[in-house]
C-alpha cells in the first residue's frame, strides 16, 4: 500500500542504517510497494568497494528473478 507525505504519493523509499562505533559496513532492505531498496553505507576507509558491493547484489536479485521465472 502506498504512503504519503504532505499528500505527496511516495513512489520509493530507500532505508538508511548509520554506522556506529565498530561497524564499517551496514546493508538494510526495504520491501515497499511490491519492491525492494537495498541501502548501503560504509566508512570512507573500509567500505571503498560499495560500488562493486551494490553490482553483486543487483546481479544476484536479477539471478532470482531468471530463476523464479522459471518455476512459474
Amino acid at each position: 500500500m502506498p504512503l504519503y507525505c504532505l499528500g505527496a504519493e511516495m513512489y520509493e523509499v530507500y532505508p538508511v542504517v548509520p554506522l556506529s562505533r565498530n561497524l564499517t559496513l551496514n546493508v538494510a532492505i526495504l520491501s515497499y510497494c511490491g519492491h525492494l531498496h537495498f541501502g548501503l553505507i560504509g566508512d570512507g576507509q573500509s567500505g571503498r568497494d560499495l560500488e562493486r558491493l551494490a553490482g553483486g547484489i543487483e546481479d544476484a536479485v536479477a539471478e532470482l528473478e531468471e530463476l523464479a521465472a522459471k518455476e512459474t
